[in-house]
């Protein structure tokens, strides 16, 4: 969120002369465009036929040194649409490119969190049409008239007027398990399997709790990062659910204590506490009180040093 909140003040700020401008011809080659060579990168790419929400940017603050500002690529892909240098850059060539972007990660420049940014901008200022759409996507057609699939990064787009009106996930993920999947697939896998075999096989309850884990991850605070070996399995996986609800003293009914710990848990028993009839469960490193309705009463730390609701 931080690095879209950046690009968006970057975007605006004005080059003027300090800048050069050069755009692909062809066979790895580029020619500098004097006439686009004032204004903002987001004016830029607007002469060149591409609406803020058309374009994604790579810049040289993630890149270290250069004297290449930063590189325009359209939405979902990897095409160049032009490419900002320093004003002393008068011509340019591909191993100028490729050495600023030796270290470019698609997956992580235009992640889910700044595709699906770019997707709902797209459909608040009227930008996204079918044909540019599907110059950067294959789509293929969806279950009703003017639905869409891209395949590739899991969404359904939909589109009125020849324009993208509505887009949701046809995966089923959200943009944090999405983010998982493409950056951490090997986690991913292992998260995925855990809940599948957790739900016998129901692949929507699964996807519902990767989904769950990886909003989780995503609010992790750093200081509970040194405590996820504790909630980690033997096959890898790690309950963020749980170490945020344990350490936040997050509400959780039973049912949802019993499913987001997926079975693994110790039942002690009818307790009294306080003139409360309550049910003991056990969860890592944390005791868990519950009332007769499900609703939990009470958390303490296993070693009786209560943590109290």
């Amino acid at each position: 969120m931080r690095r879209i909140i950046y690009i968006l003040i970057f975007l605006l700020v004005p080059l003027f002369s300090l800048a050069n401008t050069f755009v692909p011809i062809g066979h790895g080659s580029y020619q500098r465009r004097i006439d686009l060579e004032k204004g903002s990168i987001n004016s830029t790419c607007d002469r060149l036929g591409y609406k803020k929400s058309m374009f994604y940017t790579y810049d040289a603050i993630m890149d270290g040194k250069s004297d290449i500002i930063c590189v325009c690529y359209k939405i979902f892909t990897q095409d160049i649409i032009c490419i900002i240098t320093d004003d002393n850059v008068t011509e340019l060539t591909n191993q100028d490119v490729d050495r600023f972007s030796k270290r470019f990660d698609f997956n992580h420049v235009f992640g889910p969190w700044e595709r699906e940014y770019h997707l709902t901008e797209g459909i608040n200022d009227k930008e996204l049409s079918y044909s540019f759409m599907s110059n950067v996507l294959d789509l293929k057609q969806g279950e009703s008239s003017g639905c869409f699939i891209a395949e590739s990064f899991g969404y359904r787009l939909f589109f009125k007027n020849n324009l993208l009106c509505k887009w949701e996930s046809s995966d089923g993920l959200n943009k944090n398990a999405k983010e998982w999947k493409e950056i951490n697939p090997d986690y991913y896998e292992i998260c995925y399997d855990k809940a599948l075999y957790y739900w016998k096989n129901d692949s929507i309850k699964a996807i519902q709790d990767v989904n769950m884990q990886a909003e989780a991850f995503s609010h992790l605070p750093v200081d509970l990062i040194k405590y996820k070996d504790f909630y980690k399995d033997e096959d890898g996986f790690i309950n963020y659910k749980m170490l945020i609800v344990t350490f936040h003293l997050c509400s959780i009914t039973l049912r949802d204590f019993k499913d987001n710990t997926y079975g693994d848990y110790y039942f002690f028993g009818k307790k009294m506490i306080r003139n409360h009839e309550l049910y003991k469960y056990r969860y890592k490193m944390c005791d868990f009180y519950f009332s007769k309705s499900g609703t939990l009463f009470n958390m303490s730390a296993s070693d009786h040093h209560k943590k109290v609701r």
